[in-house]
Formats: C-alpha cells, structure tokens, sequence
C-alpha cells in the first residue's frame, strides 16, 4: 500500500475515493434534499460507532500478522468480526420491528462497514493497493447502486440492504472457514491480540470524535433549513481529505519514520496549509454562487484539524503520549462546557474552538517532556 507509483493504481486509488466523495452527493445534485442530510448524519453516527465493534482489532492484526509474523492473527480477526457482524445484524433486525429507519439505516451501514473494513486491512497488509481501495469504497458503491434502483422503484433503503446482507453473508462464511482452518485458538492469543487493540482504540475513539461528531450531532447547532449548505461545504472540502491520503500513503513509510520535532515542523505547515486552502477554496465556490459565505471558516478549521489530527495520531501512539493528551482533553472539554453555560457565545463557535484546539493539544503533548 505505501508503494502507490503505478499509474493503474493512483487511477484506482482516485477513482475509489471520488466513489466515496461523490455517491452520496448524488443526492443532493438531483434534489433528493432530505435523503442527502439523512445519509451525511447517519453514516456520521454510524462511522463512530464502527469504533465499539472493531475496538482496535483491525490495528492489533496488522501488528500480529505483518510485525509479529504469527498466521493466528487471520483467525482472531475473522472471529472478531463474525462476532460483532451477529451482533449488528441482530440490531438491524430489531431496528426492522421498531421501523426506526434511521436505526435500520446504521445498523446496515455497521454490518457492511465492518467487513470491509477487515477486507481492507487485510489487503492494505498484502500491499494491494487496488482492492484496499476498493473494500474501502465498497459500502459507497452500494449506496452508488441503491440511488440507482430509487430511480426505477422509488425504493432506496431496502435495496441497500439486499446488496449488504448478500456481501455480509458471504464474508460470514468465508470468516467461518478462516477460524477452522487455523489451529485452535488459546487465552494467551486472545489476551496479546486485544492487549494491542485496546492500546489503539483510545487515540483512534478520541480522533474520531473531534472529527464526527460536528457531522453527527448537526441538529444541535445547525438549523434544520441551514443543514444541506453545511453538509454541503464539508462535502466540497473533503477534496482536500482525499489529496492528503494519497500522499500520506505515498509517502507512509517516511512519515512514520521522522523524529518527534520534525514531524511537529511538518504536521504545523500542514495544518496553515491546508486551513488557507480551505479558506481559498471555499471562498471560489462562494464567488460562483454555489455555497454561501456562512460556514467558511467553520468549514476551513473542520477540515485542516481533520487532516492535521490524522497526521499526528501515529505520533501519539509512537511515543507513548496518549495519558497527558486524554488529561489535556478533559481540562478542554470541562472549560469549553463551562463556557456553554455561561457565556453567549453560540454552539457553533464553541465547536469550531474545540476543533481548532485539538491538533494543538496533540502537538503540545508530542512536545510535553516530563521532568522526573
């Protein structure tokens, strides 16, 4: 994966990503209004709780397998991911009973999401570079696929959920043949393989908050006529997200290798960086007339802290600084409430104070050298 030079493979590698940049946008260009803030809150709220049923795993296989060089870990992911597959699609049968479509809605996107996820980490392990990106826009193709059959049957949700249970069902199996196939299973793999996931969890569930949460708890903060231009001028920005993993990728092997102060110089240009392009950016869309000035700024932060976080998470992890940032975030989050109650400053501004600190949180902490 980190070798993307062949033209094939950054033609595929695009094309996946502008798949899952531009499906959902699909919705909104043929003014389906609704169902495009639907789906950018719900696979929101469903991407943050992809977090509690892969709790890490997917991290801690690729240390097993590829580091560690232990075949065991094929099994224990394939047993994991079975594990919470049941799990989630006891939720979506239960969400059906409820007719809660937005629980029907996340429970199918947690059931496709999860098996693409193991499919894409296995192959991002193999150094496959066309069919990661594919499993990682997989679900982004259904949805491609259901907007289609709208079209014909006026009928999006239930032909999503066909595609999916088809995809999951298989994988199901194909799990079942990789945990029977391998020798059997001991407590002391167990207590290794979800020792190193839990490890990985914390940084990851913390990132993903900052980051999801904006998209997720919208109705908080956004009015409900104002949602579509908000969802709209992050959409665009994720542009900007989509440069910076194919570069990032490129260029892994170097990243993960430069020293702490090196990658605080760099992780610092990235963040200006990309919050002027952001703000360029955005601002040409205004001049054209197709997004309005109102989340400018807003959006420009979102975005240039979504990158920049990415960025310094493997830097976190490396250096073992996950404590001193968990405390510096729980000093933030308590004076940011306090600031909700008893100041005028409106939900929105509050958020985009939390975004714009969070990278610099995690830049202090890498920076932080305890003196006992």
């Amino acid at each position: 994966m980190r070798n993307l030079t062949n033209p094939v493979k950054i033609a595929f590698f695009l094309f996946s990503k502008i798949t899952i940049f531009s499906s959902i946008l699909l919705f909104q260009i043929f003014g389906f209004d609704e169902e495009y803030i639907f789906l950018e809150k719900n696979i929101a709220i469903a991407l943050f709780l992809l977090n509690f049923f892969i709790v890490g795993t997917t991290t801690s296989y690729a240390n097993t397998v590829v580091v560690r060089k232990l075949p065991i870990g094929h099994s224990l992911i394939a047993l994991h991911i079975n594990i919470a597959l049941i799990i989630c699609f006891l939720l979506l049968v239960l969400s059906v009973i409820l007719q809660n479509i937005n629980y029907v809605f996340i429970s199918c996107c947690l059931l496709c999401m999860l098996a693409t996820k193991q499919l894409s980490q296995i192959k991002k392990n193999e150094n496959n570079v066309i069919l990661a990106s594919f499993f990682d826009a997989l679900f982004y193709y259904f949805i491609a696929f259901s907007f289609l059959f709208m079209f014909l049957f006026d009928d999006f949700l239930s032909s999503l959920i066909i595609f999916v249970i088809f995809f999951v069902a298989y994988i199901f199996v194909q799990n079942f043949k990789r945990i029977s196939s391998i020798s059997p299973l001991k407590k002391a793999n167990f207590r290794e393989f979800y020792s190193f996931a839990i490890k990985s969890l914390n940084i990851t569930f913390i990132c993903s908050l900052f980051i999801l949460a904006p998209r997720a708890l919208v109705d908080f903060y956004v009015e409900n006529n104002s949602q579509e231009e908000f969802f709209l001028t992050l959409r665009i920005l994720f542009s900007l997200v989509l440069i910076w993993q194919f570069f990032d990728i490129k260029y892994y092997s170097k990243r993960i290798t430069l020293s702490t102060k090196r990658a605080v110089s760099i992780g610092i240009l990235i963040f200006f960086a990309v919050l002027i392009t952001g703000i360029l950016l955005l601002s040409i869309f205004n001049y054209l007339s197709l997004v309005s000035d109102q989340y400018i700024i807003f959006g420009a932060i979102y975005v240039s802290g979504w990158i920049a976080s990415a960025y310094f998470e493997f830097f976190i992890v490396r250096e073992k600084k996950s404590l001193i940032l968990n405390i510096s975030i729980l000093v933030m989050i308590f004076a940011l409430f306090l600031a909700s109650i008893y100041s005028s400053l409106p939900m929105i501004n509050i958020l985009m104070i939390s975004l714009l600190l969070f990278p610099f949180l995690m830049l202090c902490a890498l920076l932080y050298k305890p003196k006992f």
